[in-house]
């Protein structure tokens, strides 16, 4: 029983690993200004948040959205990623001294939606922290009991995780309209479909190319850890014995 919960614990370290390097890709990529930038030229998303001024009836929003600039586009973008991480408590940004009504009401209702799937996923990402900081000062304190218990299950561990990512990665490149719709029907319970507006003209054509740069951050992380641990295990092999091939 003891060498059970000593193997789960050693499970749950690397599902905790494997689940804060995403947590990091994730945030990470979507707090990038250098990431934004390639996608709003390559789609010239500048010029479609522009021509949302059409569809509003604030003067002050038509004002502000017809003469919006590149660094403009850049700071409503941040301005958005602050919101959804709670770190603004308004989707409409105050712009020279007045809150402007950038964003339509439907708009904002699935932004909110946004920020509480933001707010669980950063709940995961520290609990996630925590977890791994435990689990590593547990293998680095303990480094017999992991040596004779533990050291091939981060890779059975991790492979299993990432067999699952794969597997949801195919069904994803095989319909990719499904798997986004089926994404949204989870996670959000209201209105996330939008024929115009300046928020799926700022990121709808984001994310065709956001989850190839989460994944590939992603896997370079669990590689990170994956080398970690094969050289840790090999210091452990040198100490306690054992062949010297072994992982």
């Amino acid at each position: 029983m003891k060498k059970f919960f000593i193997k789960l614990t050693a499970v749950i370290f690397t599902v905790s690993a494997f689940l804060l390097a995403g947590f990091v890709s994730v945030i990470g990529t979507a707090t990038s200004g250098a990431f934004y930038r390639w996608q709003f030229e390559k789609n010239n998303t500048l010029e479609y948040v522009r021509a949302q001024a059409s569809y509003t009836a604030d003067p002050a929003a038509k004002e502000y959205l017809s003469s919006l600039t590149d660094s403009g586009l850049e700071e409503l973008m941040s301005h958005t990623m602050k919101y959804c991480l709670g770190a603004e408590d308004d989707l409409n940004p105050i712009i020279n001294g007045e809150r402007v009504e950038v964003f339509r009401p439907d708009e904002v209702s699935h932004m909110y939606d946004v920020k509480t799937v933001f707010k669980g996923g950063i709940a995961i990402g520290a609990v996630s922290a925590v977890l791994f900081i435990s689990g590593l000062a547990a293998a680095l304190v303990f480094k017999k009991s992991f040596y004779e218990n533990c050291r091939k299950i981060p890779y059975i561990t991790l492979a299993v995780m990432l067999g699952l990512i794969a597997v949801i990665g195919l069904a994803a490149a095989v319909d990719f309209d499904a798997a986004f719709e089926l994404f949204h029907m989870i996670l959000f319970e209201g209105n996330w479909t939008f024929g115009n507006g300046v928020m799926i003209a700022m990121i709808g054509a984001i994310f065709t190319d956001i989850v190839p740069v989460i994944i590939t951050v992603w896997l370079i992380l669990s590689a990170v850890f994956v080398a970690g641990t094969v050289l840790y295990n090999r210091y452990l092999v040198k100490k306690y014995g054992g062949k010297s091939g072994a992982l």
